[in-house]
């Protein structure tokens, strides 16, 4: 039996508006290449593309409960209000009970994905590749109520000693001072009555004890004379708490891609282009339903794994020349039925208690993406890139369990989405295939956002952090070998010594030819003579 889709609410679907439509470039690895893909992905969002916020769907629900929980008081206090302020003084028309409400049943919810999925790809032969994907998943529902926004009434501090004291003006008002809500103090009506009732008992008189903040539907749901009018179901609708769950595992994926057109010579990137070339790539994938699908609990935000499928690629690069190029991507998904286990939610019913569960049998419908990705070579190995992608998504559909219906965090309708975003990269993959580098690997980062939408298309976020490293099991073809300088040779040293050693001082050359032993200096030095010199001859006469 097909199911009325019910209360629709698009928190998975985000990431299938934002995130699958980023585009792969469309080569294979070489033959006996490895690859080893890590990407991260964080999505969050809390409105539809149209500006509605989410959660819109459950607020019929809570103002039901809210009209059956204070409008009957509502009502009796602007009557009693108002009869107060035309017995005290004359009538003031700008002093009516006009504003007086418990407030408006409001719901903020915002929706965080985060998902790793870890890639595993080989080279079979220059024209396949092979890969298995395995994810890691995380839904996380932040809600904020529900809550009474705009609300000028409060829980009722001390009944007894307003109600004495407003009996003091007239017995009539002694059961408008017992009520089990009042005006705040900051509002125009708590204002307004404090001062009709000092005015009328004069200056020396007391003042009522009126509530300091609105009230909250979690006060209501512990008080006795309201909590009387909820069943268990809507008691834990007014309670309701975010949800988290730690990180498991999705559908495990396998797929194989075949190189139908090589392109321009170089891989992955050529650095030269004689003219506009192509290369194009297709691929098949296998969906394992290994990951878990069902929700217990009310807030939490479904994941759509747990289903078996296949699915399609194409993907193709036109090379414009050395510095652009724009890659295209269709991917094609098909998954197939598989139970589920749900809470019993159901049109009567909104707010199921946890421990009522169904299984139930649910078909998603196709999904379709497609991308485009222009990209600037600003050097070879950096680059920033475009992205524009779009996404649609056929109804899902559920059967089994009589009226049940679909949680009402899961959007079960059509729908499509447009997303904008831009990016930066740098790779080491053209050094690699060049040799002038040993280690190949790409770093990628990139910010999405849905620009539009039809259906329940959530205006989401997404940014993706992306790292590839590659292994090369044999070399690669083309690549030549990276030349290494030779070490420098230390100088030789002798065996008995150690680098840190001295060198040791060669002896000294004697010099060449006969040689005579070194004269011993005196130990003494020399004494004078004793009888002085005799004198010099005479010179002999001249003739």
């Amino acid at each position: 039996m097909k199911l009325r889709p019910g209360i629709r609410f698009p928190l998975f679907c985000a990431v299938l508006a934002a995130a699958p439509a980023t585009a792969q470039e469309a080569w294979v690895l070489p033959r006996g290449m490895v690859e080893l893909n890590a990407t991260a992905l964080y999505t969050h969002y809390d409105a539809r593309a149209g500006g509605a916020p989410l959660g819109s769907e459950l607020l019929a629900a809570y103002q039901s409960i809210a009209g059956r929980l204070f409008g009957g008081i509502e009502n009796d206090l602007r009557t009693g209000i108002a009869s107060l302020f035309a017995a005290t003084s004359d009538p003031d028309p700008s002093s009516a009970a006009d504003s007086i409400t418990a407030g408006i049943p409001s719901l903020t919810v915002a929706a965080d994905v985060r998902q790793a999925p870890l890639t595993l790809r080989y080279g079979w032969s220059d024209r396949i590749t092979l890969s298995l994907t395995v994810p890691f998943e995380q839904q996380w529902t932040s809600v904020l109520g529900p809550y009474l926004a705009g609300g000028t009434l409060g829980l009722n501090p001390d009944s007894v000693y307003n109600g004495t004291l407003l009996a003091e003006i007239d017995p009539a008002f002694e059961s408008l001072g017992r009520s089990l809500l009042l005006p705040t103090r900051g509002s125009p009506e708590g204002r307004e009555l404090q001062e009709r009732v000092q005015t009328h008992l004069g200056e020396a008189g007391d003042t009522l004890r009126l509530p300091a903040a609105p009230l909250t539907f979690a006060q209501a749901e512990a008080e006795a004379r309201f909590n009387a009018l909820l069943s268990p179901e809507e008691r834990a609708g007014l309670l309701a708490a975010s949800a988290r769950r730690g990180y498991s595992i999705g559908d495990v994926e396998v797929g194989v891609r075949f190189l139908l057109s090589r392109g321009p010579a170089g891989w992955p990137s050529p650095d030269s282009v004689a003219g506009f070339a192509m290369r194009t790539a297709v691929g098949l994938r296998a969906r394992l339903p290994t990951g878990r699908g069902g929700t217990l609990l009310l807030m939490e935000m479904p994941s759509g794994s747990g289903h078996a499928g296949v699915g399609v690629d194409v993907m193709s690069d036109a090379f414009i020349n050395r510095r652009w190029t724009v890659s295209g991507a269709a991917r094609l998904d098909v998954a197939l039925p598989a139970d589920v286990e749900r809470l019993g939610f159901s049109e009567v019913q909104p707010f199921p208690v946890d421990s009522e569960t169904v299984t139930l049998s649910r078909q998603p419908g196709a999904r379709l993406s497609l991308a485009l990705v222009p990209r600037w070579r600003l050097t070879r190995e950096i680059a920033f890139t475009g992205h524009y992608a779009f996404t649609g998504a056929g109804e899902t559909t559920y059967s089994g369990a009589g009226d049940t219906i679909t949680t009402p965090l899961e959007s079960t309708g059509p729908w499509t989405a447009h997303a904008v975003g831009l990016g930066a990269m740098y790779s080491s993959l053209r050094g690699f295939a060049l040799g002038e580098t040993d280690w190949p690997f790409e770093v990628s980062l990139a910010y999405t956002r849905t620009l539009a939408g039809t259906g329940l298309a959530p205006d989401a976020g997404l940014l993706r952090l992306t790292g590839r490293i590659f292994y090369p099991t044999r070399p690669l073809p083309g690549r030549p070998e990276r030349v290494r300088p030779p070490p420098e040779t230390p100088p030789a040293t002798p065996a008995d010594s150690t680098p840190t050693d001295p060198a040791p001082t060669p002896p000294a050359t004697p010099p060449a030819g006969p040689t005579t032993p070194p004269t011993t200096p005196p130990t003494t030095p020399p004494q004078p003579p004793t009888t002085p010199p005799p004198p010099p001859p005479a010179p002999a006469p001249r003739p």
